[in-house]
């Protein structure tokens, strides 16, 4: 009797668990809904052209109805990095001018002109298709080869996080170029919205434009971002630094995201779900509805 009790009592209790779970799942799509429609409101009012880091649709959590329980929703900027991705093209081959131009901005963030380079290297012989190995970098004969082998993705990434696998990447310079970096679509550049940067983002600017101007200039510049942000254009913020080299600086930087992450946290019975949305934004009030780009449950980006 004493089993028989404990065995319809586990089983009622992970009955009520998956229920549970399956409940708070049905939430975070719905909370996905009423993001897509938050962004698109603002998007199409044009309120998207004013947000800076910490203000308009990023100033503040909104709270969510649901029964027995409590629910949040937080936007962020996610359109002020460099895309990992875009050092390949659609075929896996590296794209060479974005992987010079992601060698810059690992160095201008402190990790020095060498080392940023290497990392550069290392990133694009894991991520693209081909064995021929860069002349920093390392392929599968390299990772093969240690106490817990694997091979290289050959792909692009879908994460950050994944970079913690590739040579040189320790703990430490994870945690300091992780905020910098994103995960998007192969050979596309992410269209840094000005409107969001801090000075702390120089370097974004720096490698975007192929370190044509002074860092310290530009953090000079950013600090400047008038209260309603650059406006009606990007060529405000351009136009003190001249353009001596060259540089095209069409879609390197906007005055609204493009991407936009939106952090859904779910609580009920003392049980907690967190979803993490990268919503792509079409450029304009006529370029379309926003869509999902991707999605985690448990956080991450």
């Amino acid at each position: 009797m004493l089993s028989i009790t404990t065995t319809v009592t586990t089983g009622v209790r992970r009955g009520a668990n998956e229920r549970l779970r399956t409940e708070m799942l049905w939430q975070a799509q719905a909370a996905e809904r009423l993001a897509l429609s938050i962004v698109e409101r603002a998007a199409s009012g044009g309120a998207l052209k004013t947000a800076s880091s910490e203000g308009g649709l990023f100033k503040q959590q909104i709270a969510l109805p649901v029964e027995r329980g409590a629910a949040s929703l937080r936007f962020a900027d996610a359109s002020r990095c460099f895309n990992v991705n875009s050092i390949i093209d659609g075929d896996g081959k590296i794209v060479a001018d974005e992987k010079t131009r992601f060698g810059l901005l690992l160095g201008a963030i402190g990790l020095g002109e060498n080392k940023g380079a290497a990392i550069a290297d290392a990133v694009a012989d894991f991520i693209d298709r081909d064995s021929s190995q860069e002349s920093q970098g390392a392929e599968d004969n390299f990772y093969t080869g240690l106490t817990t082998p694997f091979r290289t993705a050959g792909a692009p990434i879908a994460s950050v996080s994944e970079l913690r696998a590739i040579d040189g990447v320790t703990k430490e310079i994870y945690a300091r170029i992780a905020p910098f970096l994103c995960a998007r679509e192969v050979n596309k550049r992410v269209e840094i919205n000005a409107n969001a940067l801090t000075p702390d983002f120089a370097p974004l600017i720096y490698a975007a434009t192929d370190g044509t101007w002074p860092l310290e200039e530009i953090r000079a510049q950013i600090s400047k971002t008038p209260p309603g942000g650059w406006s009606p254009d990007i060529s405000a913020f351009w136009q003190p630094f001249g353009n001596p080299q060259g540089v095209n600086l069409a879609g390197l930087a906007g005055t609204e995201p493009t991407f936009i992450e939106a952090r859904v946290l779910l609580e009920a019975e003392q049980r907690f779900v967190e979803e993490t949305l990268i919503i792509k934004v079409p450029a304009g009030a006529a370029g379309g509805e926003p869509k999902v780009f991707s999605r985690v449950l448990g956080g991450g980006v």
